[in-house]
């Protein structure tokens, strides 16, 4: 027995000191906040729809951090929103489970990407991370998008060149061949001969 603590013991000093030099401590794992929801959300600005993000602060071993006191901060001016209470920021204790919510977030009417800070807390432990959503003006399926518009000119302008390619053939001018007619409805996402 005394021999085992002895090498213990001797194990311990020549991990704590090598060359004489001493070691600094092994680092304890530390506070880290993951997204559960809400990250890569795109928020429809026409409609300013309601939108939670949720998070879940764990310890240096994954485990969930109860009593945790997250912040929610949204950027002040270009792409933001606010959140239920009419404001940018909004201050969540983590549950049992180490979840916090900022519920009701809306987004403004300015497009684009919106960074919203989230920092966490608990006595001297603090972690922080970046939700990323976008801000977009999504049209409509129906009354002509511009995505449909887009893709009409594209299958059209492929078509036309695919009947001037084959008019082509070294210089010599040649008729074109029947071209199958091709219609796109907006809404279904189908391209196919007309019905």
């Amino acid at each position: 027995m005394k021999t085992l603590s002895i090498g213990l013991s001797l194990l311990v000093l020549h991990q704590a000191t090598v060359g004489g030099q001493q070691l600094p401590p092994v680092p304890t794992p530390r506070m880290n906040i993951i997204a559960l929801e809400g990250e890569g959300a795109i928020n429809h600005i026409r409609k300013r729809e309601p939108r939670n993000i949720v998070v879940q602060v764990r310890d240096g071993n994954r485990n969930p951090i109860s009593g945790a006191s997250v912040n929610f901060t949204l950027p002040v001016q270009g792409p933001s929103g606010e959140f239920f209470n009419g404001a940018r920021t909004l201050t969540m204790t983590t549950d049992s489970e180490g979840r916090a919510t900022a519920r009701g977030f809306r987004s403004n009417s300015v497009a684009g990407k919106v960074e919203i800070r989230v920092d966490a807390s608990r006595g001297e432990e603090t972690a922080n991370l970046v939700v990323t959503q976008f801000n977009m003006a999504v049209a409509g399926a129906k009354g002509g998008s511009g995505k449909w518009i887009a893709l009409i000119a594209i299958v059209g302008g492929a078509a036309a060149g695919g009947a001037f390619a084959a008019t082509r053939k070294s210089g010599t001018a040649t008729s074109a061949p029947a071209a199958t007619p091709i219609s796109i409805t907006p809404g279904t996402g189908t391209v196919g001969a007309p019905r």
